[in-house]
Formats: C-alpha cells, structure tokens, sequence
C-alpha cells in the first residue's frame, strides 16, 4: 500500500471500506454512537457527540452530565478510547452551554481521574451493572447500576491487601475461592459512577 511506504509510522482507521483484496481492517476500530465491545486485543475508539447531530443546530439536544460521565467510564472500562464530537457554530464558536458540560465533565475527572487516565480496561469483562479498569496493583471497580446489592466478579490468583471507596464513601470487600463481592451501601452509592479501589499484592 502507498500510504504505508510514503509514511510507515502511519496509524488508519476501519473506515476505508473494500479495497479490492478483502475487508480492510485499519490498525484500530472505529465504533460510531455505540460503546465497542471489551477487546484488549485489538485497539478501538468509540466516536459519538455531545449533542445529537455532528454539526452544530440550534436547540440540539445534548446529552446530560450523567449520560456524559458513564459513556466515558463504559468506553474505559472495555478498553477503548473516546471522541466525543462538539460541532461548533458558524463563527468557529463552541456554544457556551456545551462548555459547561465540558467542563463539568472535566471537573469529574479533576477529582477521579486516577480510575481513568493511564488504565487499562479489565482484567474482568464489563456486565451490565458497570465494569473495571486497571493500572499497576490497583483495579477500579465502576459500579454503574446496582441490579442486585452487591457486585460479583471472578476469582482472580492476585490477592486483594487492601480496598476502600473513590466515590463510594464505605465498600465491603471480601474474596475467597468463588470470587470478590463488592457492596455498597444504598446510602454511600454515588451517581454516577460508584468507584471502589481493590489494591492488590502485585500487578494486575
């Protein structure tokens, strides 16, 4: 392929289509207003957008801190990465109500960051109720939705020395041969994203 001997280094996208000699793949996966599947394997980025059209429409509705805060812990925790697309006005603008999300959004991170920059989804497959990501000894549970009071997850050989809440303010953590089960009281449980901290006697 040209563009490859032009410039090796290149990263592309899926989004070539056929090129004559089979599906083209690219290097990642570009899912568009839906949240990939967990992979490890094979880098992906969600791309979706703040409001509901790509470009910029007067009353366009816009999704809510909450939606906001979980599309990006449901991308993290399944390993991927998110674009999140702001159309700007016709002066090149971007509509100060959607900077307020953007910066409540930051403001978010600003304070619970660590559970999402420099992680890895996993080592466990996300379920309905939320799902994990990981970075050296520590795996952050995102907790979601509660469909039942506690969280399951498999056995793992890592042992768990030590756990406490991000958000959630008290977690009970306990671990034996059938798995770890995380709950959290009614109470302590923080919308949008119950985060318990599971730090480990090693790497994940």
């Amino acid at each position: 392929m040209m563009i490859r001997e032009l410039q090796p280094g290149i990263v592309m996208n899926d989004r070539a289509g056929s090129l004559g000699a089979g599906e083209w793949q690219g290097d990642f996966s570009t899912p568009e207003g839906k949240v990939g599947e967990f992979n490890v394997d094979r880098a992906w980025e969600t791309c979706d957008k703040l409001c509901s059209g790509w470009g910029w429409e007067p009353d366009d509705p816009m999704k809510s801190l909450r939606t906001c805060i979980q599309l990006l812990v449901k991308v993290a925790v399944n390993d991927g990465n998110l674009l999140l697309n702001v159309g700007p006005t016709a002066s090149g603008s971007i509509e100060p109500r959607q900077v307020t999300r953007l910066k409540e959004t930051g403001a978010w991170l600003s304070e619970f960051g660590e559970s999402i920059y420099g992680t890895r989804g996993g080592p466990f497959p996300s379920g309905p109720w939320g799902g994990c990501t990981r970075r050296g000894n520590r795996i952050y549970v995102h907790v979601l939705d509660w469909p039942e009071d506690f969280v399951q997850l498999p056995p793992m050989a890592r042992k768990i020395v030590n756990s406490r809440g991000l958000t959630a303010r008290e977690a009970t953590v306990r671990q034996n041969a059938e798995g770890i089960r995380i709950s959290v009281p009614p109470a302590d449980r923080q919308a949008p994203d119950s985060i318990v901290v599971l730090e480990l006697d090693g790497p994940v």
